[in-house]
């Protein structure tokens, strides 16, 4: 079966059937609602009206409802109308709007290097970024990686948020809000196609079960695409993709007092992965001229499935939630091994397993008082089994297996580091908003996380001296937040606040310090390194002007940095592991405006981090370099132009821009491992009608080639992967209300 043509299931076919049916026939014979409006809304501007007006987003990001403008926290807002017009289809385009943030996905399906503030997530380390998806937390990084559809608001909080969502809310926090369900039945499907044969198919249905208070609403999608780059060698393309999934919500508010929230979903995604070049000699992080010469394609599988519910009961005097929640990754990739060539030489291969269990319980205060608070309590169970395997290759390809497998083999393995965990995690919350007159506001919070973590070696005895050993550590931390605010007036904001949060610490492979410094006696790692630590202090402002006709918004922030994770290969010993930074400095600065002139809406943004290393015990020459994946600066710009062709018919264009600064790939700032500042520019136009919406799209629209990521090899090594091309097509959608 080649890659790309991956047929989906009975269930999932006659889904999407189904919903596109009843969305043309319906569209057909009936009228909706007018379109909702589509600009992209920085943090305190609504995006939902056309004409300029009082109207606030409401966002939740701080666990209450309160409005984007009044938020005392640097956090921008994505709704609805917004992520269609603009196009949003995968977490990493959210970026075009985010001032000093970044995402890069790269590798496999569930890989994604988050940056934002001067934290770059590392690779084989913890998330940087707390991810809140309908008022559940995942647990894994590699869920964060998803189609975007049916999507009603996303919002990303800057700063730590350690004390409002725990351990792994270092950098910040995503949170994605679905549709909710209603008492109105509605449907709507979406079609595209585009460049590199790719295809996409979205679909939403929305059942009133009971008019007195039972909805279910339910998705399904499908994308596929044959590639963006060919390899000369196999002379097949090399990243092909399919992904499908469904997703359903049930609410229940039938029952006095009680609300219920039932999610659950599944997804699968069959394509390419590990897709690199060989940089050797000579490096230059700025080349992506190289073409792909491996002799093996390399593969990727994931599957995803998760559950969870919200249970809201109201006392009257407040409310009691309780949020059980359950998910499960399995991906498994493989593909050539370094360097990558035309030649037989070796292959590797990963497999990720994550099952995670959590419960949450709080109490939430009415908060329309003077003083409202937020009490709760967290646990969460979580298994994962990581594996690396290297074999020979033989030039037949590749046993998709953990093995090992025998010599004999068209894979005989080489190598197998296997090795599960157990997490245990529990934590106690409190929150608290204090209103000091009408102008005021002072709100604290505070988090206590308790993690216990167990290693296994896995790997079989005859590849591992050390199979069986069994290693535990505790990372316990306390997160605090404070945060001051005033306002003057009703068009001005003023904020400070102090914050800080934590990701635990982690074990390296067995004996990673001894296998390191036998090999190379100038080298330093440990074994166990502790957790990372990240204290922030941030002030800023949010001004509405001209009746918000212009909003602006703007923070400058400081960061001290303690055990900053961070991925390195020590080629001597064939290893890779976690080598942290002792400590990192870092400051910065934001901004983004909105302006609406008539007909034009003009959106910008800009972000400036500095972020150093201010001591490093295993190298004291890096003092001063800079930290590696973090850009030095971000710039977002854009503007979009309505127009109305009738009474039931508008339209709209844009075009956004995005400079992502230069930044280095290498710890030790090596020449040729940093890549120079990117340009790239989007375009979309969208014909709106009652019924339905036609858009035409193209993004790169310059077609700019450049690396989304260089991994040091050697000094004189590098792996390159490089970013996709110019891609362009078209989308209907027809919906029914």
């Amino acid at each position: 079966m080649r890659y790309g043509k991956c047929g989906s299931s009975n269930v999932f076919r006659a889904f999407l059937l189904l919903t596109t049916a009843c969305a043309a026939s319906a569209a057909m014979a009936q009228n909706s609602s007018g379109p909702e409006a589509s600009v992209p809304a920085p943090s305190g501007a609504s995006a939902e009206n056309a004409e300029p007006g009082p109207q606030d987003i409401i966002v939740t990001g701080r666990r209450r409802s309160e409005s984007a403008f009044n938020a005392p926290v640097a956090v921008s807002v994505l709704t609805s109308g917004a992520i269609e017009s603009s196009g949003v289809a995968r977490p990493v385009d959210v970026t075009r709007f985010v001032p000093n943030m970044n995402i890069t996905s790269v590798g496999r399906a569930g890989e994604n290097f988050v940056t934002l503030r001067g934290l770059a997530q590392a690779r084989s380390a913890d998330s940087i970024v707390a991810v809140i998806v309908d008022g559940v937390q995942l647990a894994s990084a590699e869920e964060l990686n998803q189609e975007l559809f049916d999507i009603q608001q996303i919002e990303v909080l800057k700063g730590p948020q350690g004390a409002l969502y725990g351990r792994n809310a270092i950098a910040g926090a995503i949170v994605i809000k679905t549709k909710p369900p209603s008492d109105n039945f509605e449907t709507s499907a979406t079609i595209g196609y585009g460049n590199g044969n790719a295809f996409k198919a979205l679909g939403s249905v929305n059942i009133p079960i009971a008019k007195d208070g039972v909805y279910l609403r339910a998705g399904a999608f499908q994308t596929s695409r044959d590639g963006y780059f060919f390899d000369r060698t196999t002379q097949r393309d090399v990243d092909p993709a399919n992904e499908r999934g469904v997703r359903a919500r049930l609410d229940i508010v039938a029952i006095p007092n009680l609300s219920v929230s039932l999610r659950g979903s599944m997804s699968r995604f069959i394509g390419a992965g590990i897709n690199y070049h060989a940089q050797l000699g000579a490096l230059d992080a700025n080349d992506a001229t190289q073409p792909f010469v491996t002799n093996v394609i390399g593969r990727d599988r994931q599957r995803k499935r998760s559950a969870s519910g919200v249970f809201d009961y109201d006392l009257g005097s407040g409310h009691v939630v309780f949020t059980p929640a359950y998910s499960y990754v399995h991906e498994s990739v493989y593909g050539d091994g370094f360097p990558y060539a035309a030649t037989a030489d070796t292959t590797q291969r990963i497999e990720f397993v994550v099952r995670t269990k959590s419960a949450e319980l709080k109490y939430i205060s009415p908060q329309d008082r003077a003083f409202s608070y937020i009490v709760g309590g967290y646990w969460a169970s979580i298994f994962r089994r990581d594996t690396t395997t290297q074999g020979i290759d033989t030039g037949q390809g590749v046993i998709d297996g953990r093995g090992p497998f025998p010599a004999g083999s068209i894979n005989p393995t080489l190598s197998i580091q296997d090795d599960g965990y157990r997490y245990r995690v529990l934590a106690g919350f409190g929150q608290a908003n204090l209103k000091l007159g009408e102008r005021v506001n002072l709100s604290g919070a505070i988090r206590y996380d308790d993690e216990r973590r167990r290693q296994t070696n896995l790997s079989p005895p005859s590849f591992s001296q050390y199979s069986g050993q069994v290693r535990r550590k505790t990372f316990k931390g306390i997160e605090p937040k404070v945060t001051l605010s005033y306002q003057p007036s009703s068009f001005v904001n003023v904020y400070a606040d102090y914050g800080q949060g934590f990701v635990s610490g982690g074990f390296n492979p067995a004996q990673t310090r001894d296998l390191v410094v036998a090999a190379d006696p100038n080298a330093t790692v440990p074994n166990e390194y502790g957790k990372q630590i990240n204290r922030a202090a941030e002030i800023g402002v949010k001004l509405r002007l001209f009746d918000n006709r212009v909003t602006v918004n703007a923070a400058a922030f400081h960061s001290k940095v303690r055990n900053l994770q961070q991925f390195q290969f020590f080629p001597a010993a064939t290893l890779q592991a976690i080598n942290p930074i002792d400590k990192t400095k870092i400051d910065g600065a934001e901004f983004d405006t909105t302006t609406r002139l008539g007909p034009v809406t003009i959106f910008a943004g800009a972000g400036y981090t500095n972020a150093r290393i201010a001591a490093y015990s295993a190298n004291r020459s890096y003092l001063g370099n800079k930290v590696p994946g973090v850009p030095k600066y971000t710039i977002n710009a854009g503007a979009q132009y309505d127009v109305t062709l009738g009474s039931d018919l508008s339209a709209n264009a844009r075009i956004d821009y995005q400079r992502i600064g230069p930044q280095w790939f290498d710890i030790a700032n090596t020449p040729g491992t940093k890549r120079s500042a990117v340009n790239l520019f989007d375009a979309r136009i969208n014909l709106v009608h009652d019924r339905w919406t036609f858009s035409v799209f193209s993004k790169n629209i310059f077609d700019k080639r450049y690396n989304a990521e260089a991994v040091v090899i050697f000094p004189t090594a590098q792996a390159v992967t490089p970013a996709l091309p110019r891609t362009f097509g078209a989308e209907l959608k027809v919906a029914f209300k």
